[in-house]
């Protein structure tokens, strides 16, 4: 393939990044996957309740790295509610850098080295590119309230396994608040009465990706207010919610989409689950209650909290 990135080129991505999925990265998406891409592209928050295996994780390599390629001066972070869960994503843009000609001919290269520039370090991992854009992944640091955070400034950010959170008010505090780099003023809104930050293509966005819980889990909440706003007719929010049947339907035609879902893993899991555990691992359902005699919330009210631990007593 053709290394070269034209004008051109770049104003039919920007306005369609399925098809820059497919040119740049080779990616053909399937139906579920196209719907994820562009609502990740264009609403200022997506949230995606999608089961496992439905491709979040990949997504968020995908969008990070298109925008990073096609935009000028943006950060795009990528974090999980651990260190390893946001590196992730980088082993697939590692991958990309290693072996898609565009993608590799917009890296920034080391000179002394004469390989692209990428940071894999204990306080980040980093990818650079030419249009002044970096990838960006660092620990999420929850034993120090996040604090490390703290002097970040992202434009956009994709949150992985946001319902595993150890501390939701850290991540709303200490994470989300970190979407805040100007855009560049190059990229004028599209309508006089927003900002850039509001741009659907240019703006500032943020996706929430992860597996539902119980509805008594502190992020149902945001689940429930961003469902509200599209009711009362909000064009910038989004809620999706997939699972591996919305890719096993198209296998007859296109039996290239088996490479995006391991059924046989998936059903392994399932076997192995509680049936409401399941429903929101795999199939990707807020589940009311427990599937128990007492509700998890029962059982998790009845608990104390630990004990402080006496140190030097006599």
């Amino acid at each position: 393939m053709d290394s070269k990135l034209t004008a051109m080129m770049v104003d039919d991505f920007l306005h369609d990044p399925v098809l820059a999925a497919k040119v740049v990265l080779g990616i053909t998406c399937p139906p579920h996957m196209e719907v994820r891409l562009w609502s990740m592209w264009t609403k200022l928050l997506t949230i995606d309740n999608s089961g496992f295996g439905s491709g979040k994780s990949l997504a968020t390599a995908i969008v990070s790295t298109l925008r990073a390629i096609l935009m000028r001066g943006r950060t795009e972070a990528i974090m999980g509610p651990t260190f390893a869960q946001g590196q992730l994503a980088h082993k697939y843009i590692d991958l990309w850098i290693d072996t898609k000609p565009i993608v590799r001919s917009q890296c920034i290269f080391d000179p002394r080295m004469g390989l692209p520039s990428r940071a894999h370090s204990s306080q980040a991992w980093e990818a650079r590119f030419k249009s002044g854009s970096v990838v960006r992944t660092i620990p999420p640091d929850f034993k120090g309230g996040g604090e490390r955070a703290g002097s970040e400034d992202w434009t956009d950010a994709c949150f992985d396994e946001v319902t595993k959170m150890p501390d939701m008010q850290i991540f709303f505090r200490q994470f989300v608040t970190r979407v805040r780099k100007p855009i560049p003023e190059e990229y004028a809104p599209v309508c006089t009465t927003m900002t850039r930050n509001e741009d659907p293509i240019f703006g500032q966005h943020i996706y929430m990706g992860g597996t539902p819980r119980y509805v008594w889990h502190p992020f149902y909440k945001s689940v429930e207010s961003a469902q509200r706003r599209i009711q009362n007719g909000s064009t910038t929010d989004d809620v999706l919610s997939f699972n591996h049947k919305d890719i096993e339907r198209f296998f007859p035609e296109h039996p290239e989409y088996r490479d995006f879902v391991n059924l046989k893993r998936i059903k392994l899991i399932e076997e192995g689950l509680p049936r409401d555990v399941a429903q929101q691992e795999i199939y990707g359902f807020w589940v009311k209650d427990s599937s128990g005699y007492y509700s998890q919330a029962d059982i998790d009210a009845a608990r104390v909290e630990p004990a402080p631990i006496l140190l030097g007593r006599e």
